[in-house]
């Protein structure tokens, strides 16, 4: 190698080890210098649903409607299964009940479960409580603390025991880390190609 092909050599691995160290001054987590293979192969966030989902700008999230039928803890674990980001379909207003609506052609699951039948609390996978509801008259009548969306009522809802069996509703953040961020917490992926920067 000539003197001067060293003399590059050297300036490259002083400029990476003068970020490792600025970042630790800073109080991030030092992060391992990246190589040309960490910039092609790390894959942290999608950037679109993926095969069989359908994207909603609403909320920009994914969704799928299944229609094999299963009880709703089957269904809750096949989102899982496809997607590990993926849950039941949480309906946070009217147009997002449209669109799910849309998608489905039976009774089908949704997230909203009843987790307290004395205080009537119903709320979301993630936890939050329901803010729109949409009832079909008459309920919750108390025959379960699952939701199904029905086709025939313009998309009302019922609460029904978990064990029917019943077509369901995914959905998932296209956003959401799909690789190992937790071991990259300050990198931001901003292509396909490689480029890659620390925050």
């Amino acid at each position: 190698m000539s003197a001067n092909a060293l003399a590059e050599t050297r300036d490259s691995r002083l400029e990476s080890r003068g970020d490792f160290e600025r970042n630790a001054v800073r109080g991030k987590p030092p992060q391992p210098p990246l190589t040309t293979e960490a910039h092609t192969h790390i894959d942290i966030f999608a950037s679109e649903c993926e095969p069989g989902w359908t994207y909603f700008e609403h909320t920009g999230e994914c969704y799928k409607s299944v229609e094999t039928i299963v009880s709703r803890t089957d269904a809750s674990t096949a989102c899982k299964t496809d997607i590990p980001t993926a849950h039941l379909v949480s309906i946070q207003d009217n147009k997002t009940n449209e669109f799910v609506l849309s998608m489905v052609v039976s009774r089908s699951w949704i997230g909203l479960e009843n987790v307290n039948f004395s205080a009537n609390e119903w709320v979301w996978p993630d936890g939050t409580e329901a803010t729109y509801l949409n009832w079909v008259p008459g309920e919750p009548s108390g025959d379960g603390k699952s939701v199904e969306i029905r086709t025939g009522s313009a998309g009302q809802w019922n609460d029904v025991s978990g064990g029917y069996e019943k077509g369901y509703v995914c959905q998932y953040n296209p956003s959401a880390p799909v690789g190992p961020l937790g071991m990259y917490p300050h990198l931001i992926i901003t292509s396909s190609s490689g480029h890659a920067k620390w925050k």
